[in-house]
């Protein structure tokens, strides 16, 4: 066997071996930690809140770069689709929903900044029905 062979035998090996795992950008690494987290401390509870209401005064502004404001987007984190507690994304105006993990990176950019805002809230709603 030539070199050449050699070369191509392996890269054909290395190919057929690669993991399939998808490459995780910087904002998802950090959304998969806040959901990790959060799942951690057993974090077992419902909570939806408006982007808008996670910054007052900050309703009109853009969010995700296209047409649509803060204030037509809510977060939740909830049980999604009886698989396990996730942040969720949803579109008020059309009622659509999506895992935060998968929307497009200028959505998660623009959560990624709101996330402790959010956190803090849920902590808030958690504590107060701990306390009764």
């Amino acid at each position: 066997m030539t070199n050449d062979n050699l070369k191509n035998a392996i890269d054909e090996i290395m190919n057929k071996n690669k993991v399939n795992a998808p490459k995780r950008s910087f904002d998802d690494k950090k959304i998969l930690q806040y959901e990790s987290d959060l799942l951690a401390s057993n974090v077992k509870i419902d909570h939806v809140i408006k982007m808008a209401d996670l910054i007052p005064g900050e309703g009109s502004t853009p969010f995700g770069g296209g047409d649509f404001t803060r204030e037509d987007y809510a977060l939740s984190w909830q049980n999604w689709q009886e698989k396990g507690y996730r942040f969720v994304l949803t579109n008020i105006k059309y009622s659509n929903s999506k895992l935060l993990i998968e929307c497009p990176e200028q959505f998660k950019k623009d959560t990624i900044s709101i996330l402790p805002n959010f956190i803090e809230n849920l902590a808030k709603q958690v504590s107060s029905l701990m306390d009764k």
